[in-house]
């Protein structure tokens, strides 16, 4: 009789624990959803909001799109940027919407600068678009989740001038980095 309570204490306070792992990754299965901000880009003055839906038949593919704007003004220089991105991330572990990931994305940026100088007064904007890979990993604590990731690409665009039509092509490396706060569901 002995034995048989000290089973059942034992298989009592230890079950739980061998069951939680499943009833998490359980849980993590039936998010389909995540909405997130990067905070980082709130130190660039800029607001960008995340949607990525995970592809079940697998459980390691999720689509992403985000949309941002940005903008500030300094002195008599007036800069705004609005620019979108999608993609697709790659989770190895097969748990999307938790652990480590790998994305390919492409970026799309347009930035505005206005600015007055000695009277004169220039509009140039640039565009400029690219590739780019990503890696990152994404915590999710029943819901909440936290993601920081890093990303390199090629970017290449114009800039052009308002004021005298002027045009120039450019091109090069880029990398970003990111801390994306959201909610999965």
């Amino acid at each position: 009789m002995k034995k048989a309570v000290q089973a059942i204490l034992i298989l009592s306070l230890l079950g739980p624990l061998a069951i939680q792992p499943a009833v998490s990754q359980a849980k993590e299965k039936q998010l389909q959803n995540n909405v997130s901000v990067n905070v980082f880009n709130f130190i660039i003055s800029t607001f960008s909001v995340e949607y990525e839906r995970f592809l079940f038949y697998s459980q390691k593919l999720g689509i992403y799109g985000t949309a941002r704007y940005g903008s500030f003004e300094i002195s008599d220089v007036d800069i705004s940027w609005p620019g979108v991105s999608a993609g697709v991330r790659f989770y190895p572990n097969g748990h999307a919407p938790a652990g480590l990931f790998l994305a390919g994305l492409l970026y799309w940026n347009q930035m505005k600068v206005d600015f007055q100088l000695g009277g004169l007064s220039e509009e140039v904007t640039a565009s400029f678009i690219g590739p780019m890979v990503g890696l990152g990993y994404r915590w999710n604590m029943d819901g909440f989740t936290v993601a920081p990731a890093f990303q390199v690409g090629s970017l290449s665009g114009e800039a052009k001038s308002a004021v005298t039509n002027q045009k120039l092509n450019y091109g090069g490396g880029a990398f970003m980095l990111g801390l994306n706060v959201g909610y999965a569901f």
